[in-house]
């Protein structure tokens, strides 16, 4: 998937770096949709944020535009979901404030906030660092401008 122009694409938007002391790799956002691109410019990870009550993606219509979901759904709605679609998951280990479930064999991860009530509630749903063979550095420099994405100031 190649990362659309932040001059193109109005409303996706350099968030920041993932680590301060390397220039890659970078967190973007599309509305409540976040990826993270690689040196080499694959995406290696994205995440849908639900936990606003509403989610924000793009629109297929307009690339300028994004709909507005509700987005309260509880472990056990994302649980039957799955097993209506014949989808086999996991429970993830519980940690304090959170419990999840991820898919399989393909692993999405939801994450659930349990201290909000008595049924968690989605708070965001993602891939996470999806391995891949990048390009040599040398290929990243002739291939892409140094400018782009461009940086903020610190």
């Amino acid at each position: 998937m190649e990362v659309p122009s932040p001059v193109t694409a109005s409303v996706t938007q350099l968030v920041e770096r993932i680590d301060k002391r390397h220039r890659w790799p970078h967190l973007y956002s599309y509305g409540d949709v976040e990826f993270v691109v690689c040196r080499c410019r694959i995406i290696t990870s994205v995440t849908v944020q639900t936990w606003r009550g509403t989610v924000e993606l793009p629109s297929q219509a307009q690339s300028d535009e994004v709909i507005a979901l509700p987005a309260q759904l509880t472990f056990a709605q994302v649980a039957d979901a799955l097993a209506a679609a014949d989808c086999r998951w996991e429970r993830l280990k519980p940690i304090e404030g959170q419990c999840g479930l991820r898919t399989l064999p393909e692993r999405v991860d939801f994450t659930f906030a349990t201290d909000d009530g008595p049924d968690p509630v989605l708070h965001d749903a993602g891939t996470w660092a999806h391995e891949h063979d990048c390009m040599p550095a040398a290929a990243v420099d002739a291939a892409f401008a140094d400018d782009f994405p461009p940086e903020q100031a610190d």
